[in-house]
């Protein structure tokens, strides 16, 4: 079959190696995140995670460099995909173990103000009227420990006076202990609001970015000192609420923001001036309000035009090198005027009648056919034997080309092909100047061959 053929010409290359760069970019982007996240934590564990990951990353970027054959990129994009995963599961331990280290804290808090209360009413007992005042004056962890140590000497000059049961009332014993071992031995009771209000706090001051200056923090302060029961449990129900809805909209920005950093990585993998969509896609992520299903719209279509364009042209430059490396007449202007007006002719080698055109059709398919140049009104038996001689020749280089764009990363399929003869070969007139570029080109070869004898 070597009469007009179509055949859909795919880069993969070209399209792995924008795949890589937007895993690249996306990754770099977790990465950076993950940094400042581990800046936070003493967890050498998770700190040697991270550094296999950079590790990993880095081999990467070598192998991709190191790699010629253009279908083993597959494996280096899996092991790409893998690494990002596992940034991404790393990141989610990070955020858990943020989570859970403000709960903690908020929890730590509500057991310190209870203990504070009851030891509030063992200073009254045991008449440190100052240490009451002081403690109440600054109730934190640093005061109830002095509180502690003041109840426990009390107690100890209590039992050396033989008021032993005096004593045991004050501190529960004469020996000084510190707040964690109060605390251990007098857990504070919490009720379920209580824990579901410390919970969602957290995951929002984790969300926030502010871990423990979140304002909610602050909030869930000022309610614990509300007096009133009734309304202490009014004011956590409302505050849950409240924490609920703030909890959903940060998590709706967080989608909002990846969904940007998505957009972001797209541009990444083209070398082409997206500087304007940049732009927007930054605007955006300083704008609530900003349309980001427009925006996502707009980056997919310059992407997919882009793509297309960077495989035409990848596409067309392939099949013109090997072309040439074949011997056809290929110049350097040919790449640029395939792309302006659709189709080339290429000069067949050693013949001054017959070549090649190449042209673009059904979107981004190519069609080749072999073609003459001559009268297209005069033809005989002698001329069309020659056309199906030629036609048979031109068969063999189409499956060489095709084998040869195989190796060099581009997938090709023929979709239709006509047997050779069944079509009369198109007629080119061939023009005084051609006719001479021809004949120089002919010559030029016919010396080459000659000086390759022996």
């Amino acid at each position: 079959m070597s009469g007009p053929k179509v055949v859909d010409v795919r880069a993969i290359r070209a399209a792995q190696e924008r795949e890589f760069r937007k895993l690249r970019h996306r990754s770099e982007k977790q990465f950076r995140k993950i940094q400042a996240m581990l800046e936070a934590t003493e967890d050498e564990t998770l700190q040697r995670v991270f550094g296999s990951l950079t590790n990993a990353l880095a081999r990467l970027d070598a192998d991709r460099q190191a790699t010629a054959l253009p279908r083993s990129l597959d494996a280096i994009l899996d092991q790409a995909n893998a690494t990002l995963e596992c940034a991404l599961q790393l990141k989610s331990k990070l955020e858990e173990k943020r989570i859970a280290s403000v709960a903690e804290r908020l929890g730590r808090q509500r057991s310190i103000a209870t203990a504070i209360a009851a030891t509030v009413l063992r200073l009254d007992a045991a008449n440190l009227a100052t240490m009451k005042a002081d403690l109440l004056a600054k109730p934190d962890e640093v005061q109830l420990q002095i509180a502690l140590d003041a109840l426990a000497m009390e107690a100890q000059r209590r039992a050396d006076a033989d008021l032993q049961g005096e004593a045991d009332l004050l501190a529960n014993g004469h020996e000084t202990v510190s707040v964690d071992e109060w605390l251990a031995a007098q857990p504070a009771k919490k009720s379920a609001a209580e824990v579901r209000l410390e919970q969602l706090a957290a995951k929002v001051s984790v969300l926030d970015g502010l871990g423990d200056a979140s304002p909610w923090l602050t909030r869930i302060a000022e309610v614990r000192q509300i007096d009133d029961a009734a309304r202490q449990r009014l004011q956590t129900d409302s505050l849950i609420i409240q924490l609920g809805e703030e909890l959903e909209r940060r998590r709706a920005l967080e989608r909002r923001a990846e969904l940007l950093d998505g957009l972001e990585a797209e541009l990444a993998a083209f070398d082409a001036d997206a500087e304007l969509l940049r732009q927007r896609i930054e605007r955006a992520r300083g704008d609530e309000t900003a349309d980001s299903a427009e925006l996502q719209a707009e980056v997919s279509v310059w992407t997919e035009a882009e793509a297309k364009r960077i495989d035409r042209d990848a596409s067309r430059a392939a099949i013109l090198s090997v072309l040439q490396s074949m011997g056809y007449d290929v110049r350097e202007s040919m790449a640029t005027g395939w792309a302006e007006d659709g189709k080339v002719v290429v000069q067949a080698p050693g013949s001054q009648d017959y070549a090649v055109e190449l042209s673009t059709v059904a979107g981004d398919r190519l069609k080749t056919q072999l073609v003459r140049y001559g009268d297209p009104g005069s033809s005989n038996a002698m001329q069309q034997q020659r056309d199906v001689e030629m036609e048979t020749t031109w068969c063999k280089s189409h499956a060489e080309v095709m084998g040869e764009l195989d190796r060099r990363g581009l997938e090709t399929k023929v979709l239709t092909a006509r047997p050779i003869g069944s079509t009369p070969i198109a007629v080119i007139t061939k023009t005084d100047e051609r006719r001479a570029q021809i004949e120089t080109m002919v010559k030029k070869q016919e010396r080459q061959q000659q000086s390759k004898r022996p």
